[in-house]
């Protein structure tokens, strides 16, 4: 691995492991800079016709070269982390050194749990009595008394919770119960905590990936023969150049699932999409030679 304990997206590292007394097995993992999977292919022709351009035919259809690459990549791995949540929570419940967390690291070192990893990417969980505990979500009115009127034990969709009106703008909470396997983390909080039975969430480093890359670039040269020592060269290139979206990053703070780009934190959990995606962009050259 290229970086030590918790990581976020794209390789950047908290240098403070979970637990201060598993630095080893428990944060072993995947480099966030591992990328498995790489396909590439790289052409180039050069027509081969008329390439003494001779005459205005040959002038005209003689100099030309087409090149072209193209890659496709695994997704970039991502370690899911609470920014705010349990670690530099200000409960009585909380099993953390709050101030020194907030002092030395600045965020969240406790993980979230597990609940299913075959679970779409940006689904998260929390227990209803965490959510209304939690200073973090904002739960108040009908929605704080339906939550607390659900068992401890009952996970709700945080996606649900997060979830703000499109027109408004504003929050427009639902309590939506869910189950474990239809969630891929749940938020590590003092409820989770006892259910699994140990303040530390077993979701380990690096688990996720965000969006492959998918990418063509093209290029088409013509050379002029202004003499036999003088060549003018014009090129048109694209780079990406079928506009497909590759994404530059993803959000991995969990507590910010449900929640889109232009909605209060800056980006929903997990999906690249709410990210900056670089589109096609072309442009024209031209050089002498002699």
């Amino acid at each position: 691995m290229t970086e030590i304990f918790s990581t976020g997206n794209a390789g950047n590292t908290l240098f403070s492991a979970q637990n201060p007394f598993q630095t080893g097995g428990a944060e072993r993992s995947n480099s966030g800079l591992s990328i498995p999977n790489v396909f590439t292919v790289v052409a180039i022709e050069q027509v081969p016709f008329f390439k003494s351009q001779k005459g205005a035919l040959g002038h005209l259809l003689g100099g030309w070269t087409i090149s072209s690459d193209y890659v496709w990549a695994s997704g970039q791995p991502y370690t899911p982390v609470q920014a705010f949540e349990e670690a530099i929570s200000g409960s009585a419940a909380n099993v953390f050194d709050r101030n020194w967390v907030n002092a030395f690291v600045g965020a969240d070192t406790a993980r979230p749990f597990i609940g299913n990893l075959s679970a779409p990417a940006a689904a998260v969980g929390i227990y209803a009595h965490d959510a209304c505990n939690s200073t973090s979500f904002g739960c108040t009115g009908a929605t704080a008394a339906a939550l607390a009127a659900l068992p401890t034990n009952q996970l709700v969709s945080l996606n649900a919770l997060n979830h703000t009106d499109p027109v408004t703008g504003n929050l427009a909470q639902s309590v939506v119960t869910v189950t474990n396997s239809q969630v891929r983390y749940i938020i590590n909080s003092h409820d989770a905590q006892t259910i699994f039975g140990t303040p530390f969430g077993n979701a380990g480093r690096n688990l996720s990936r965000d969006a492959v890359s998918n990418l063509v670039n093209a290029s088409i040269y013509k050379t002029f023969n202004l003499g036999e020592r003088v060549k003018f060269t014009m090129n048109l290139t694209a780079n990406n150049a079928f506009n497909h979206f590759n994404f530059t990053s993803v959000n991995p703070t969990i507590e910010q699932a449900g929640l889109n780009q232009q909605q209060f934190f800056g980006a929903n959990f997990g999906d690249p999409s709410n990210t900056a995606a670089a589109g096609r962009v072309i442009w024209i050259g031209g050089k002498i030679s002699f």
